[in-house]
């Protein structure tokens, strides 16, 4: 177009059809169905998604306003279950713990004890699992006394003192005082 001038280059980029020169043919002159052929409809404008200036990626058909919509969705459900998360951590931390049976102060730490503590703390072994990340098997162990079966004693200690803290005791009496009872039972130091 190098002689047209800047008025035509900007017209519409198809004419209009005149009614004359129309495709589909009226009612009266439309051949049989046979020899009918489909003829190309153009989406209207209106109704067709433009690709934002500059925007890599963007598809024709698909609307890109729904993209920020879907990731805002996406953020409060993420937000609100992190709500649901911490509230649920937080009436659980204002639950009063049952009441622990009175120990006395030279009590030996024992699987049986620490088993009547968690029991009276209505608290599972499961439980008790979960929330320290001690392995069920070293728990259940520990509240039979099977001091052959426990790991070595830097590693029961650990184990002892998370118990302890989860069952409301005293952890350093606890692992001590458990920690004598295996060694003796067990031979080991």
């Amino acid at each position: 177009m190098t002689g047209a001038p800047a008025s035509e280059a900007s017209a519409e980029p198809h004419p209009p059809v005149p009614a004359s020169a129309s495709p589909v043919p009226p009612a009266s002159q439309a051949p049989d169905a046979e020899s009918t052929a489909l003829v190309p409809v153009r989406p209207s404008p209106a109704t067709e998604a433009q690709p934002e200036p500059g925007r890599a990626g963007a598809r024709p058909g698909r609307p890109l306003g729904d993209a920020p919509q879907i990731a805002q969705d996406s953020a409060i459900a993420t937000a609100e279950a992190a709500l649901a998360q911490a509230s649920q951590a937080a009436s659980r931390a204002r639950e009063p713990r049952p009441r622990i049976p009175d120990i006395p102060s030279d009590a030996e730490f024992n699987g049986e004890l620490l088993r009547q503590v968690r029991e009276a703390r209505g608290v599972t072994l499961q439980q008790v699992a979960d929330r320290t990340r001690i392995t069920r098997m070293h728990l259940e162990n520990v509240e039979a006394d099977r001091y052959n079966l426990l790991p070595p004693s830097v590693y029961l200690r650990g184990i002892l003192m998370s118990l302890a803290r989860e069952l409301g005791l005293d952890p350093l009496r606890v692992s001590k005082s458990y920690l004598a009872l295996s060694s003796e039972k067990s031979g080991r130091k």
